[in-house]
Order: structure tokens, then C-alpha cells, then sequence
């Protein structure tokens, strides 16, 4: 079961987030700590989504 689960992790989307939280619940990370991972993940999944979407955007319109 273990090995499925690992296997599936590795796959699927959002894998990096689960190593990082590991990580610091391992290290024995502060609330602040866990708070500033937070805003940092989503503000860089946010822009990339927007580069994303501009990228995109810009190919329909021939820009």
C-alpha cells in the first residue's frame, strides 16, 4: 500500500508542497514558518497561472 501511495505522490500534482511541508513539520517549524510557506506557494502558483493565462492569451491574438 505504502508503495502505491509513494508512487501516486509522485505523480500527481503537488507533490513539491507535500516534501516542503514534511520538511517542516520534521524540523519543527513555527506557525510563522508554515504561514510564510503558505503565502509564498500561492503567490508563485498564482503568478504562474497568470503567465499561464498571458501566454496563452497571446497566442490566440497572434500579439
Amino acid at each position: 500500500m505504502y508503495f502505491c501511495l509513494q508512487r501516486r505522490t509522485k505523480t500527481a500534482s503537488g507533490h513539491g508542497k507535500i516534501i516542503v511541508t514534511a520538511y517542516l513539520m520534521g524540523s519543527q517549524g513555527t506557525p510563522k514558518q508554515a504561514i510564510l510557506l503558505d503565502l509564498v506557494t500561492t503567490t508563485a502558483h498564482t503568478a504562474s497561472i497568470f503567465a499561464l493565462g498571458l501566454l496563452a492569451l497571446s497566442s490566440l491574438l497572434d500579439i
